[in-house]
């Protein structure tokens, strides 16, 4: 080693001649960087246990925004903006890998059961992401759409129709008809508006529990008033193929 300070060849830490110390040997310009300091305008993304990120595959197996987001947020540390900026770079520069839907499942589970047994020894409570990637998760989605717009629309009507639009009736007998028709109708009224509500509740949160629920009052509102079933039949079918359609996990 040659000293900086007078140019004496030596070995050590200290310079035989003018007793300068060493200097310390600069890193190689192709080192690798850590995960932590690789900058993200690279869009090289890197897991908890510091792997880099093949983006193709993580595309090809979440495929939608959410199931990216949710991989993110569960197998990495980076922050929910970088999180937003990595989908949105996935979404528009990348071509998912193709997988068939039980190979994206088989793959979703070996991608995250490393993290989350690293999670649980940090003591960092972690659990599976929800399936998002395949088709029939969409079509859950619009059939519950559709079966909260539908109970939503009827409850309305229904509502209006025998409380208010009745109440202004000036006939005393025609007054009495429309009072004991909505007492009739009432315990149907009430599953009805229930039902929607459980309705709307599992399909923005995902819970196969308000959907069920919802579905079962859907089918006893049937049953308070069988008269009017084909105005929530369409309801409780949709509700109950999109409860079994939901992922149990």
């Amino acid at each position: 080693m040659k000293c900086s300070k007078c140019g004496t060849e030596f070995e050590g830490n200290f310079c035989s001649n003018c007793g300068a110390p060493a200097k310390p040997a600069s890193p190689e310009s192709h080192e690798i960087l850590s995960p932590s300091m690789t900058p993200l305008s690279n869009h090289e993304y890197y897991d908890k246990e510091g792997d880099l990120i093949d983006l193709a595959v993580i595309y090809g197996v979440y495929k939608t925004r959410i199931g990216m987001t949710d991989f993110f947020r569960l197998c990495t540390d980076y922050t929910p903006q970088q999180v937003s900026e990595a989908v949105t770079y996935i979404e528009k520069n990348i071509t998912p890998a193709p997988y068939s839907k039980s190979d994206a499942a088989r793959m979703r589970k070996q991608i995250e059961a490393p993290i989350i047994a690293l999670n649980k020894s940090r003591g960092i409570p972690s659990s599976y992401t929800r399936v998002s990637y395949d088709g029939g998760s969409n079509d859950r989605l619009k059939m519950l759409l559709v079966s909260w717009i539908l109970g939503l629309a009827y409850s309305i009507y229904i509502v209006f129709y025998f409380f208010i639009k009745a109440s202004s009736a000036t006939d005393t007998i025609s007054a009495l008809g429309t009072g004991i028709a909505a007492m009739l109708v009432t315990p149907h009224i009430i599953c009805v508006v229930i039902a929607t509500i459980f309705n709307i509740v599992g399909w923005y949160m995902n819970k196969r529990g308000f959907v069920l629920t919802g579905a079962i009052l859907y089918a006893v509102s049937i049953l308070m008033f069988p008269l009017y079933f084909l105005f929530v039949v369409v309801q409780t079918v949709l509700s109950f193929v999109g409860f079994a359609k939901m992922p149990k996990s």
